[in-house]
């Protein structure tokens, strides 16, 4: 008889337990439902202002990701640069040792998308 109700006991325990985890899931999916439902909207607002507040002030977006642009290409430019110069030093100094060119390796560059 003992063992019986420390069994239903248990059982309780672990339906409660269980069913403490389902209520704050569907909490968790009704808050995020509500939340998405709620910014949704303002964020077509915040994005509206900003592009308003960014036509006020010279283009900031449009002038940020142009130079981010601009420092890419500089960076590959260099990039190249500074490989095609390791190759000729390389080149010197093979050609300083007496050794023959055997199978000359592939430029790398790299390109733009």
């Amino acid at each position: 008889m003992l063992s019986l109700q420390i069994l239903n006991k248990l059982s309780l325990k672990k339906k409660y337990k269980m069913n403490l985890i389902k209520n704050v899931m569907y909490a968790g999916i009704g808050l995020a439902e509500e939340t998405k439902g709620k910014l949704s909207g303002q964020f077509s607002d915040w994005v509206e202002k900003g592009k308003q507040v960014d036509q006020d002030n010279h283009n900031l977006v449009k002038n940020y990701l142009q130079s981010f642009e601009d420092l890419k290409l500089k960076t590959e430019d260099r990039y190249n640069q500074t490989v095609t110069e390791l190759e000729t030093f390389i080149h010197t100094l093979k050609t300083e040792n007496g050794e023959k060119e055997t199978n000359k390796e592939p430029e790398v560059t790299v390109e733009s998308n």
